[in-house]
């Protein structure tokens, strides 16, 4: 992962109001390096609001995954997707977490993960944290909705 330059703009406003969402990073991303860069870019992404409302999701993302895995007896698990990559400053970057799309069969997933790549990175993993959490309860609860 690059380093993260936290510019001077950012403030981690989310983190200073919220906390820290590390807790539902290292669910998803057991390796320190990876989990750092992802903690890293989200609590420093973007203006002051997406961070705060990045660290309430985040927070109550992690939230509904206890939730699960208390009532249905299911350990968080990563769901497949398709690999998020990124250009900055001309290197090319694959986020650490997957995106799941379960859409129809007829959906071009490709075009999809095409369009997200022009996302910052910050938002690109916020939406693919949201996304493997959702699918992951949507499986062990059994609500599979088409």
């Amino acid at each position: 992962m690059p380093n993260s330059e936290v510019k001077a703009h950012h403030t981690n406003e989310g983190v200073k109001l919220v906390g820290s969402p590390e807790a539902i990073i290292h669910l998803l991303i057991a390796e320190h390096d990876p989990a750092k860069w992802v903690t890293d870019e989200i609590n420093h992404g973007g203006p002051k609001h997406k961070q705060v409302l990045s660290a309430l999701l985040l927070h109550s993302l992690h939230k509904l995954v206890q939730t699960v895995q208390k009532s249905s007896g299911h350990d968080f698990s990563m769901q497949k997707g398709h690999a998020l990559k990124s250009e900055k400053e001309g290197v090319t970057i694959v986020l650490p977490i997957e995106i799941p799309i379960n859409l129809t069969d007829d959906a071009d997933k490709k075009k999809i993960v095409d369009a997200i790549a022009h996302a910052p990175e910050h938002e690109a993993l916020v939406y693919a944290i949201a996304l493997q959490v959702i699918e992951w309860a949507i499986k062990v609860t059994g609500k599979k909705v088409e």
